[in-house]
């Protein structure tokens, strides 16, 4: 048996089905082992991450030109060393790394524990990619992302040349490549036309050649546009998580939040050549472009804009978040409060009138109920305004 110890160290991208492969790398971990793998999902404190990541061990930093900017935590080259025999990592967050230097560097590092270091990353077509990551920002736990790609509302995000750095898939994984060495790469296309088993864990496990339960989970799934739309303005009014979490539970799904097929192919043209140089060099897909130049998944006209319908929607499900804080609390009243300034900008009048209801209960006692009486009145109150006003 060869005594030289092997690194496999999966990039990501977000929202390429990774966090699907970390929860089968985790339930694998046995079946790993007996191949002579150990899996690395700890936290810089030692603790283990039953999520099956290595995320925690990149911190960030904020600038005005990359707006995020990952930077790897010190020891985690001889973290990594300290599991048993062979091992394999998966962080997404390492995706963030922009900056050549410190890519380089963390090779130095590991290459003073591993005699090879093998480099897995899946990249996704960037309207594609950028659509679901945008949607990802919406949620509390989006801070990166949101900082990143922004807060508006529509369902692409405005371009910028910063955007470049994690979707020029050319440049940012040709550091890595710099780095360790191209041989030492595999890049795959997150399309199921394209994956073994049109299933990005099956096509992981595939690739590697690394054993696994053949069991995978479908997670982290964008939503619709009632809940985006809403989960990014009630997140931009600063709630607790707690607040957010409870009041969120009561958007409903609804159709998906798409731009229009002129705006998706608009968007993407700013990777196309980045996309022609990455294939030309990896051989990664048959298609000379990388990815299948397909749009027609996309409407005709932008599906991100609040209708009647939708707009509605959004106030029911606000509506039944208050109502289901039963008895009327301090913190209940917050939300309410912070959500009346949240909309401010968007309807000036519902907003005072939420912070009126807010006011009004702010004198009821926390063991007393919510009357009928008050449930009518929100009720009345919905059905003659509607949250948000038409349009963009």
């Amino acid at each position: 048996m060869s005594n030289q110890r092997k690194l496999i160290l999966h990039l990501g991208c977000h929202k390429t089905g990774t966090s699907a492969i970390q929860g089968a790398l985790y339930k694998s971990r046995a079946l790993l082992s007996d191949q002579g793998f150990t899996l690395f999902c700890k936290n810089p404190d030692g603790t283990e991450r039953v999520s099956g990541d290595a995320l925690t061990w990149v911190r960030f930093r904020f600038c005005p030109h990359r707006r995020v900017h990952g930077l790897v935590r010190p020891g985690f080259a001889e973290a990594l060393a300290a599991s048993e025999g062979n091992v394999i990592a998966s962080a997404e967050t390492l995706s963030w790394i922009f900056d050549p230097k410190e890519i380089h560097q963390l090779a130095e590092n590991l290459y003073q524990h591993f005699d090879s270091v093998r480099l897995v990353s899946y990249v996704r077509r960037q309207d594609e990619q950028a659509v679901s990551h945008y949607q990802q920002a919406a949620k509390h736990s989006g801070f990166i992302a949101s900082r990143y790609f922004g807060t508006g509302t529509r369902a692409l995000p405005e371009y910028g040349e910063h955007l470049q750095h994690y979707l020029n898939y050319s440049c940012r994984l040709g550091y890595w490549a710099d780095a360790f060495g191209q041989s030492n790469v595999s890049i795959r296309v997150f399309d199921p036309r394209k994956l073994v088993g049109a299933d990005a864990v099956a096509d992981f496990f595939e690739l590697t050649g690394l054993p696994w339960n053949g069991k995978s989970e479908r997670k982290n799934e964008s939503r619709g546009l009632v809940f985006t739309k809403t989960a990014r303005l009630l997140s931009q009014g600063r709630l607790d998580y707690t607040s957010w979490k409870d009041l969120m539970q009561h958007i409903p799904d609804s159709q998906p939040m798409l731009p229009s097929r002129k705006s998706a192919r608009e968007f993407y043209e700013h990777f196309r050549e980045g996309n022609l140089l990455l294939n030309e060099k990896f051989k990664i897909s048959k298609d000379t472009t990388l990815f299948t130049e397909d749009f027609s998944k996309y409407p005709e006209s932008d599906m991100d804009c609040w209708d009647e319908d939708s707009a509605n929607a959004a106030l029911e499900g606000l509506i039944k978040g208050f109502l289901s804080a039963n008895p009327v609390s301090s913190p209940d009243i917050e939300v309410i409060r912070r959500a009346a300034n949240a909309i401010q900008p968007l309807d000036p009048s519902l907003s005072y009138d939420l912070i009126n209801v807010a006011n009004s209960l702010g004198g009821i006692r926390p063991d007393l109920k919510i009357e009928a009486g008050f449930r009518s009145r929100v009720r009345s109150f919905l059905r003659k305004r509607p949250l948000f006003p038409w349009g963009r």
